[in-house]
């Protein structure tokens, strides 16, 4: 956890000294218990912009090939990520996600699975709200802009770029299994309406059948 503390830090002043970094919603993010961060995924550094600006230590879903190098994985290892196969396609790890959620820590996870390849919010499937309902936690939706200008999938390099990270209201999955897809399809719709929301308001959506947000 000490190293977790001290490489946030240190990460947060380097964003903000490349990118002017900012963040808004902070108060959005739950105090206390579990809770899914669900941030739209553009940029390798994604984690990284999310981990920093959260009121929280984060936890972190990553693809098991980023375990491969033995001192990276060490590292992020101790930063609280946990290896899991594409597409949520581990049981293995969803039930580590399971776990670490009933024992009150956040964890960050991409419901797009993948890093757009044009910038745009990608369609999701229902592995989210599986967690969600197990787990028995908000999901919290988040919205990164600018990342994908800094370090795209396929770019050999980082550019500098303005990123904003925006922290919407939690959003409360009280379902069934049929509700799965609806629930992941209305947490993409409030990452959206983040950005959209040219001076960040608070996400708000109408109640569906369910669940509800806020």
């Amino acid at each position: 956890m000490i190293l977790h503390i001290i490489a946030r830090f240190f990460l947060f002043i380097w964003c903000k000294l490349f990118f002017g970094y900012r963040v808004y919603g902070k108060r959005n993010m739950p105090e206390k218990g579990g809770a899914i961060v669900a941030p739209n995924h553009a940029s390798y550094l994604d984690p990284i912009f999310v981990g920093i600006g959260s009121s929280r230590l984060l936890n972190y879903i990553a693809r098991e090939t980023l375990f491969k190098n033995f001192l990276f994985g060490w590292l992020i290892r101790t930063t609280g990520a946990f290896p899991i196969k594409r597409n949520f396609h581990d049981l293995g790890a969803i039930k580590e996600a399971i776990r670490r959620l009933k024992s009150g820590r956040p964890v960050l996870i991409f419901p797009e699975a993948t890093r757009t390849l044009d910038g745009n919010l990608q369609p999701v499937k229902g592995g989210i709200s599986f967690l969600a309902h197990s787990a028995g936690v908000p999901v919290v939706p988040v919205y990164i802009k600018g990342s994908f200008d800094v370090w795209p999938k396929g770019a050999k390099c980082i550019r500098c770029s303005r990123v904003s990270v925006y922290f919407g209201k939690p959003m409360y999955f009280n379902g069934s299994s049929d509700d799965y897809q609806a629930f992941a399809d209305s947490i993409m719709e409030n990452i959206a309406k983040l950005r959209d929301e040219p001076r960040y308001k608070p996400c708000v959506t109408g109640q569906k059948r369910g669940f509800v947000t806020g």
